[in-house]
């Protein structure tokens, strides 16, 4: 491309770019995990036929809402407060249903009519001890709304779905806004809609502290390298101006911000950073040799096109191998990550040759140019001397990655995202040990014979039998069934005595419960526990934040149970809902993950043959990626980082760097062979002018992700940890393992052009 029309493509760019700023405006973050299913997946149809028919998502949308009163509950001006509260929200809109002590009743069935009692008698205190009495001997109403201690009430509240982010804040705002001003002595506020709603904002924010210090400390490092301000413009473009582009085009599109669009950004600067450096050093290495400006900007480009024109290509099979991932946000993380790497590469290849004038004057740094070539030249004569060695501890190393790799455990869990400083996690942690935990439990009950119901005497009881095993032997808490509604219905005809909350024997009693119940206010809960024609049925419950293995021993427990009792002759069982789910996904995953990369790893293989026209290059180019991979899955298991969605991020970073490493050593290589020069003279000339680039780029992206600290998500420590894992670890293989290879694989030619150079 000549100066003059790279002069008006960068003009053309900067145009586009300010439009690209119009639909900025309009960018939201997307928080909704249902899109992270696998597609067409068995268990998501199931989940997604299961939620319509008993209208499940509606527990998944509670608020709740822990009151806890240093002199107990039973105190008027506490209950007072509380029922305040409780109506207040129940008038709130976007609320469908509030369970409260304050708004609850007892029924029971007394002179051929129906009576309601309240549980609690807020506003006559000499009656206090008779309702605490009976309320805490009323299972059905004691394990939902008292904490384990009996000194915290719970109001959970049922929000409408699918509202905006401006419904959403509102309403959370205002019962916040009353919970301040009715003074209790502490609350603790949580739901999914809370959850979600502060994630958003710490992401808005992490991103408004994050970039900003990141691209700080990245000018800051550059310029100390480069001493020159103009420079900073080609890498600074060459990131942002893609990172519009790609946000702008998302946006237009209608896709919204997810938690794995933040990573997407990151891989976008790394690439930026790397190629601009690239560039810059082997800019610098000509002007150093005495070329002048525009001389060594020429052939600076001549060697880089190939360098770059081969590392977008390694970039881009990364990222677009991750659209064989049957998951959305992972589709487009691929698809949008290797659309921005391929305009970041045009980019910066327009800018340079329509900007010479903003190159470094590479005559600055001389000195430290010339130390770092010292080092890494004493570097390869101490890595050729004791290559064997070296490949003895690396194979120790992939051997003792391979040991951890076994700990690491699978989770997909949106707790893990949240700051450990964040109220919500407090107060998430806090309803999980004191109200059973938080998390949903939900499991499926078929019967065999369609034309059955379990509105069966014979069938209630094998399914209360089941409920006793998963409360007592597998820890499920506020367990919610047809069984808690018929035992309630016996209760309120035998004149609500607490001794009779239990199941009829009769068949008649159990017909005449179920259809009583049609017709009272509870007729939705009924609805949403038992199939209309009875031949499905639902338990709900809570359990505590289980990772994904133990959550597997409490499927085998269940499984055994149902093998031991015979049940599958009556009827069979699905867990379900979005934590098995999302765990699952994961699991594929990972499973996809090894796939789209074993096509990424085809491909490099057939780019380092076809580049050096030899079949030893399969080995060259996939063992140092490989060993890099090997230890940032140790290092996962060695730290017990758990694999999730943002591990795909890592993996291809490390993969698409290594490659980057690997494919600008080759490529200077195979242009220095052509020389004519010895094989070991080239290997080490190439050993020395890409090591440095190598080495610079990688202190760029380690210095610049230290920003990552800053970002106020959870977990983000080990995000960083396992990229300055990888990053380190791609850098000591490119000035280790792959010149070993390099030398092995071409050891006759290399030993004689040792002997004549020594």
């Amino acid at each position: 491309m000549n100066e003059k029309l790279s002069g008006i493509a960068f003009y053309i760019i900067l145009v586009v770019t300010t439009f690209c700023f119009i639909p900025l405006k309009h960018l939201k973050f997307d928080l909704d995990m249902e899109k992270f299913y696998p597609a067409n997946d068995q268990d998501v149809l199931f989940f997604n036929e299961f939620k319509k028919q008993f209208n499940s998502q509606m527990d998944d949308e509670t608020l709740i809402i822990g009151l806890e009163n240093s002199n107990g509950i039973f105190q008027k001006e506490f209950l007072e407060k509380a029922d305040s509260l409780t109506k207040f929200i129940s008038k709130l809109q976007h609320i469908i249903k509030v369970y409260s002590l304050t708004n609850s009743s007892y029924f029971y069935f007394k002179d051929g009519q129906f009576n309601a009692r309240p549980l609690i008698h807020i506003s006559q205190a000499d009656m206090y001890v008779e309702d605490s009495v009976k309320l805490f001997e009323s299972k059905e109403f004691r394990d939902l709304l008292i904490s384990k201690n009996g000194r915290v009430i719970a109001i959970a509240a049922f929000n409408d779905q699918n509202l905006s982010d401006k419904e959403k804040d509102v309403l959370l705002g205002s019962i916040q806004e009353k919970i301040n001003q009715l003074g209790f002595d502490k609350t603790h506020f949580t739901g999914k809609l809370k959850m979600e709603r502060a994630l958003v904002m710490e992401g808005y924010k992490s991103l408004i502290i994050f970039f900003p210090i990141l691209f700080l400390i990245i000018s800051i490092f550059i310029f100390i390298l480069y001493r020159s301000f103009r420079f900073l413009l080609i890498p600074i473009l060459t990131i942002i101006i893609p990172i519009i582009w790609i946000l702008s085009f998302m946006t237009l599109l209608g896709y919204k911000l997810d938690l794995l669009s933040i990573f997407m950004l990151l891989v976008l600067i790394s690439f930026g950073i790397v190629s601009s450096i690239y560039f810059a050093n082997c800019y610098s290495d000509f002007q150093r040799a005495g070329s002048s400006k525009q001389e060594a900007m020429q052939r600076a480009i001549i060697i880089m096109d190939p360098v770059l024109f081969i590392s977008t290509i390694s970039a881009l099979i990364v990222f677009f191998a991750l659209t064989i991932i049957d998951i959305i946000p992972v589709k487009n993380l691929g698809l949008f990550t290797g659309t921005g790497i391929l305009l970041s590469s045009l980019m910066l290849r327009i800018f340079i040759s329509s900007n010479s004038e903003l190159l470094p004057d590479s005559n600055r740094n001389k000195n430290t140019g010339k130390q770092l070539q010292n080092i890494l030249s004493s570097c390869f004569k101490e890595v050729i001397s004791n290559k064997y060695p070296l490949l003895i501890v690396f194979s120790f190393l992939v051997l003792l990655s391979g040991y951890f790799l076994n700990k690491i455990e699978i989770n997909g869990n949106l707790l893990d995202k949240i700051s450990k400083s964040s109220s919500i996690l407090e107060d998430y942690k806090f309803i999980e040990n004191d109200f059973y935990g938080v998390r949903r439990f939900e499991m499926a009950l078929i019967i065999n014979d369609s034309g059955k119901s379990f509105l069966n005497p014979g069938l209630l009881k094998q399914v209360e039998e089941l409920e006793a095993f998963l409360q007592d032997s597998c820890g499920v808490a506020h367990i919610i069934s047809p069984i808690s509604l018929l035992k309630g219905a016996n209760k309120a005809y035998r004149g609500g005595s607490n001794e009779y909350y239990t199941l009829t024997d009769t068949q008649e009693e159990i017909n005449a419960y179920a259809e009583n119940i049609m017709q009272t206010q509870y007729a939705d809960d009924m609805q949403r526990y038992l199939g209309n024609d009875g031949s499905r049925l639902r338990i709900s419950g809570s359990l505590a934040d289980l990772n994904a293995n133990e959550f597997h021993l409490l499927e085998e427990r269940i499984e055994r149970y149902f093998k031991s009792k015979k049940l599958g002759a009556h009827f069979k069982y699905k867990i379900t809902g979005d934590i098995p789910i999302l765990e699952k996904a994961t699991l594929y995953l990972a499973e996809d993950l090894i796939i789209a990369l074993l096509i990424a790893f085809l491909f490099m293989a057939i780019i380092g043959v076809y580049l050096m026209k030899s079949w030893s290059m399969l080995i060259v180019v996939t063992v140092p990626i490989l060993i890099s991979m090997f230890v940032v899955l140790g290092a996962m298991g060695m730290f017990g980082v758990h694999f999730n969605l943002e591990s795909i991020v890592i993996f291809s970073l490390t993969f698409a760097i290594a490659a980057n490493n690997i494919f600008y050593f080759l490529t200077k290589l195979n242009g220095e062979l052509i020389k004519g020069r010895s094989y070991i003279v080239v290997l080490e000339s190439t050993y020395i002018s890409t090591g440095k680039t190598i080495v610079l780029s990688t202190l760029v992206l380690l210095t610049g992700f230290s920003s990552l600290l800053f970002l106020n998500i959870g977990g983000v420590f080990n995000i960083w940890l396992l990229t300055f894992i990888g990053f380190i670890c791609s850098l000591i293989l490119s000035l280790t393992v792959l010149p070993i290879l390099l030398f092995l694989f071409n050891q006759k030619s290399a030993i004689t052009d040792n002997q004549k150079h020594n």
